[in-house]
This record gives C-alpha cells, structure tokens and sequence, in this order.
C-alpha cells in the first residue's frame, strides 16, 4: 500500500495490509448518512514519518497534525487509487502510529459541522419590511417570498385589509442549498433539483416579527409664524432626513421611501385688511408637497392638524394658511400661528435572517431534504461533486451489473433487517407535545420486530391541525404568535421563535380588489393576486407514498446475504453503489451495502440486500 499524507509519501510497513470498509448509506438507518471508512492500522515511526508529521511523538513537539483535516489518498501496490483526498485521523502515538482514513461522505459533513445557515451569504436576504417591499416578493423575482397565511397574529386590520404586520417571508429552500454549496465547496447534482416539489418548497422566518414598530421624531418645530407668503422659525430641531430650504421648505434626505405622521398645532388671531382686530378669522390649513396643496382642515381659533405620507428623497414640504374663500380679501396673523410641527418617522422592521438562521446547522438542513426526497449521497473520487439519487434510481435494474463470476459462497441469510420496527415513525416537532397529525410511518410487514420507533425526528414544525377562515381563503396556522385575550375584550400578539415550517407557495386570485398594508407603518395598497400558503405534499403520509415505496417493497420480507467474493483491487476502488448487482447463483440482483474488510488478494465478506421484491 501507497499512503499519503498532505501529499507526503509515508513509510508502510513490508507485510502491512489495511482492512477497508465501503459504505455509503446504510440502508438499515435512514436517519445518517454513512462514509467509506478504513479500519485502524499501525504504520512505522520512521525518521521520514515523523518529519512528514511534524514531530509528532518527539517530546516537546507542536504538531498540528492530530488536531486538523489532513488530506489524504491511499493507493495499492499496483496503482488503483482506494481514496483519493480523503481525510486522515492520525490517533495515537506509541511504539508506532495509529491512523483511519476517511472518505466519501464525511467531507462535506465534516466542512460543515458546526455551521449554521447563518454562516452563509444571506445579504440578498436582507430587507426592510414595508407594504411596497411584501408586495414585491409575490412574483417570484427574490430568494424570498411573503406568502400569505395564518400564522396566529392579527390577520387583518380595519375588519377586511391584509395586515402585513402579521406576515413573516420565507426563503427558497433551493437558494439556501444553492448557498450551501458555495459555502462548502461541493457541487449537489441529482434529478431532485429539476423536482416541482422540490423547487417551490419555502421555509419561514423562524420568529414573529414586532407589530408595534414605534416612531423616531424627524423634525421638531416650536414657535413659529404663518404669514401670507412666509413662515417665520424661532428655533427648531432637525435631524438628517431633512434639510430648511430658504427658510421655508423642508427637504427630505431620505434614500428610500419613509412613512411620516405629521402633527401641527394652528394658533389664529389676526385682523383683516381694514386692521379690524377679529379672533373668528376662518382658515384653511394646507400641507404643500412638491407644489402641491394637501388640505388639511379648516378652524378659526385653535386646532392641531395630522396627516400621514410616504415621503422619497428629495420631496419638498412645507405649511400654508389660507383665509377661506369668500371672507376676507386678505388677512394677516398677528398672534399665534403655526406654533408646533412634529414629523415622526414610523420604523420598519429590518429582516436580514442572520440572527434567527442561526437556529439550524447546515447539517440538519441537508437532512431534511434528503429525508423528503428519500436520497442518497455518492460522491464522486476525483471531484468535488456529490451525485444525490432516489432508492428507485439506485435500484434501477437497467444498470445492473454481473458479478457471478466474483461469488465465492453465502455465508448467511437474515430475515430482520437492521434496527427498524413494524411501525417506523417520521416525525415534525409541533407547538402541542402530544400532537401528530402530520406524522406518518413507514410499515414493514414482520410481526416479530419491535412494534414501533422514531427513525426521522425532523426539526421542522408542523402547521396547527385546525384551519382558518379569516383572510378569505382556508389556510394553515403556521404559529408564530401566541394569542392572549385580556378581560377587555382585545387581544394580544406576543412572538414566538425558533419555529422553522416548511411551506408551499400557491398562487390565488381574489374574487374581488383586497387592500394589503400595515397598520404601523400607516401604508397600504390594492392587490389582486398573491401567493398563498399550501403544505400539499409535505405530510409524512405523502412523503413516504411519494418517495419511499421502493424502500418500503425491500424492507418488507427483507433478505440481507453475507456472501463472499473474490474481488480485485479494482473492483474496490471503482466500486459503485449506486446500481444494483447481479449474482447468478443466488437468482437475483441486490443492492450492494456494505464492504467488510477488504484486503488485497483475500475473499471478501459484502452485505448483500435482495431486490427481488421490485
């Protein structure tokens, strides 16, 4: 044997012979994803071995090597590469060293245990969450989409709007797997990236977001008069999403469009043109932006004003008094005026992801989809691709190949397979403890296994069982609030977190216009269209009728074989578990899982599966 160590030739030693074992996925566990693996071995505490390791061994040494990724590739005698960048444990120091060689699947997992979704790129995720921005998810053109559901906040506002508050976005499960890849590194290919199923497949904002978003005072100015033509400022506060333009118009700064609420305290008192003193002057009061008037109300003594707008930058605002028409030719404020002005800016909330995504490792993502799709990883020797395949594409008997000629002899035949139990729970997480309703179970007909176990323990919440009525279509609760009804009647919304749901997006057409907005942020708008909620498919029920059928037909009446065989180096290093073999003397093709220790030029056990049962 030829082993490598970064690329370093090791010393072997004469007589050494390295027992490897090949498995990529254990079918007798659908929960984990197996590796190809070697067994320990003992190589030589050569002077040449212990400088490729740094030292390793020699006393006071600072070797990295027992604590890194060591890539590494084992080769036999006659060239046939066994693995090739595979990663290397180098455990023990004593008279020799101790090592494994891994491959196959442990890479990937291994660049990202740890790892959250929330050490991706996730900056196209981030947005501030207005009307306008909900609003322009629903085509499909971002990584996210609002879609519209129940998720146990207050659905609508003013008896029949939308409310956006109660809206939390989702994010394309593919976007995120696509995210994954460039993170670790690995190219993901399989038939389930080109799936419906797959591609309109969602998962939420794990929290509520806040309804009460609050306001931040812009500007703030006291004391000041309305003349004709003029304003008059005493004294003001002004923050930067405004600039005073010539002393009378107020400049928005802003670089994105912002919900304002205005307050205005009118004081009058004047006299006319014939300086007759009179406290009844009636006036129209106007707010003028970009030229244009905006009545606001109308009084003759005192009165305070409001109105809300969405300023963009570089809008121009400012205040007018008019007499009103038919009263006076003129008039002018002798006393009083405009005596306060309060902006407010109302907040909205900023999504980015980040925080909450930290929630769920890249590793039980991955899971996830692989236990929706039923797949199995395989990945190829000399790239950095993983090929992901459905249980009826392994099994698909037109690539079958012969390998009559290796069958030495069967060493057994077991009748139970594995760990699995006639009832083999998949199972969401729920609000409720004692709730199942979207759980189901694969069945494997052999009344002497135990009568039931959890084999999938997702980390994704199940939608409540009931439905609701309240946005005009039935939809799924899909929890996010806690509903607290107080003695006077109201309720309150308190936001829950950590609860990832898995969804479907689902266009509707509304019989009629529906108003969607905020009432925080005090914006709306009319829409006919948008993306509704649909779990159609994600059941367990219907994930297993879907995609484990093939598994379920080998399960039941299993036949697990040990058999030995004569094989060459070269049938262990190109090895492939992903087609179904063919052996003559036991009259029918299996589905290899497992390669027992093999060492060169010696018979080999090799865990056999029948597939007689397709």
């Amino acid at each position: 044997m030829r082993y490598f160590i970064l690329g370093r030739e090791m010393d072997m030693y004469n007589d050494g012979k390295l027992a490897q074992t090949k498995q990529v996925n254990d079918i007798t566990n659908l929960s984990t994803r197996q590796t190809n693996y070697t067994n320990s071995f003992s190589f030589p505490k050569t002077a040449k071995n212990i400088r490729n390791l740094e030292d390793l061994g020699i006393i006071g040494n600072n070797s990295n090597i027992p604590y890194q990724k060591n890539t590494s590739s084992l080769f036999s005698d006659s060239g046939e590469c066994f693995v090739y960048e595979g990663w290397s444990i180098i455990s023990e120091t004593a008279k020799d060293f101790k090592s494994n060689i891994y491959d196959g699947n442990l890479e990937v997992y291994k660049v990202i245990e740890n790892k959250t979704l929330a050490d991706l790129d996730l900056t196209d995720l981030s947005h501030s969450k207005t009307t306008a921005e909900v609003v322009s998810t629903f085509d499909n053109s971002k990584p996210y989409k609002y879609i519209v559901a129940d998720y146990n906040g207050l659905a609508l506002y003013d008896t029949d709007k939308i409310n956006i508050d109660s809206l939390v976005p989702s994010v394309k499960v593919s976007w995120l797997v696509d995210k994954i890849e460039t993170y670790s590194g690995f190219t993901f290919n399989g038939s389930f990236k080109t799936n419906s199923d797959y591609l309109n497949l969602f998962m939420t904002y794990p929290k509520g977001t806040p309804s009460d978003l609050g306001t931040t005072d812009l500007v703030i100015i006291n004391d000041f008069l309305q003349g004709l033509d003029h304003i008059y400022i005493n004294s003001y506060t002004l923050l930067t999403d405004f600039n005073i333009i010539d002393d009378i118009k107020l400049k928005s700064n802003t670089n994105q469009s912002t919900n304002i609420s205005i307050s205005l305290d009118v004081v009058v008192r004047g006299e006319n043109n014939q300086n007759a003193f009179n406290d009844n002057i009636s006036v129209d009061v106007y707010a003028v932006l970009n030229g244009v008037e905006i009545y606001l109300g109308n009084t003759t003594s005192i009165a305070t004003f409001s109105f809300n707008k969405s300023l963009s930058v570089n809008d121009e605002l400012y205040f007018i008094m008019k007499p009103s028409s038919g009263i006076y030719v003129s008039f002018e404020v002798i006393s009083g005026g405009f005596t306060s002005l309060i902006i407010k800016k109302y907040n909205s909330f900023s999504i980015d992801f980040l925080d909450e995504l930290k929630g769920m490792t890249m590793r039980d993502f991955l899971n996830e989809i692989v236990w929706r799709f039923g797949l199995t990883l395989f990945k190829e020797k000399y790239s950095n691709v993983y090929d992901f395949k459905t249980i009826s594409e392994i099994t698909n008997f037109e690539n079958t190949i012969d390998w009559s000629s290796k069958f030495v002899s069967k060493e057994s035949e077991k009748y139970i397979f594995g760990s699995y139990a006639q009832n083999n729970l998949m199972r969401y997480k729920y609000n409720d403890d004692n709730a199942n309703h979207n759980d189901s179970y694969l069945a494997i007909d052999n009344k002497n296994l135990d009568d039931s176990k959890t084999i999938i323990q997702s980390k994704i919440y199940s939608p409540e069982l009931s439905f609701s009525n309240s946005l005009g279509f039935t939809s799924k609760v899909y929890k996010l609030w806690d509903k607290e009804p107080k003695d006077d009647g109201t309720t309150t919304y308190k936001a829950l977190a950590n609860r990832f749901y898995f969804m479907r997006s689902m266009e509707n057409t509304f019989a009629t216009t529906v108003t969607i907005g905020s009432p925080s942020l005090l914006t709306s708008q009319t829409i006919t269209v948008a993306p509704i909620e649909s779990f159609a498919g994600l059941t367990f029920a219907e994930i297993i009728s879907k995609y484990y059928p093939d598994i379920k037909k080998i399960l039941n009446k299993s036949q697990v074989l040990n058999v030995r065989l004569n094989l060459k180096d070269s049938d262990v290093s190109d090895i492939d578990f992903s087609i179904p073999y063919y052996f003559k003397q036991l009259g029918g093709s299996f589905m290899l899982n497992k390669i027992s220790n093999f060492v060169p030029n010696k018979e080999t056990t090799v865990e056999l599966i029948r597939l007689n049962n397709l």
